[in-house]
């Protein structure tokens, strides 16, 4: 492999390594594209890492986590529902036709809600355990 082959797949590699793993649930009132789930990400990155330290104990990394998600239209307005949960290397939780919302199961699971007009989170938790 020459040089330029060499770095090429290193790129790809490091570029799959800090994405995150999205997972359309299917339905919902419309389908972002590639440029909403990109922004969506960096903003949750952000709730993610604010909750994250405000928890004692162990959170997963965030590129630890694949994310779920299904757009609605609330009063005019754009939104994912997001569904965060851990991932154990390159498996992911099966697709189901609906969003999956957990209740519990400690930090490996977050829900958020992404606003497009603004661009903001306006709702993430961060699970815990009861």
């Amino acid at each position: 492999m020459n040089m330029r082959a060499a770095l090429g797949l290193f790129l790809l590699i490091a570029a799959r390594a800090n994405s995150q793993v999205w997972i359309d649930s299917g339905g919902g009132d419309w389908k972002p594209d590639d440029s909403v789930l990109e922004d969506a990400t960096s903003k949750l990155s952000e709730s993610f890492s604010s909750a994250a330290d405000e928890r004692s104990g162990v959170v997963p990394p965030w590129t630890g986590y694949q994310l779920r998600y299904q757009g609605y239209v609330e009063n005019g307005v754009r939104l994912l529902k997001i569904s965060g949960s851990c991932t154990k290397g390159e498996e992911t939780c099966p697709e189901h036709e609906e969003i999956v919302v957990t209740a519990d199961g400690g930090p490996c699971y977050f829900d958020a809600i992404y606003e497009t007009k603004e661009r903001l989170v306006v709702y993430f938790f961060l699970h815990g355990y009861a």
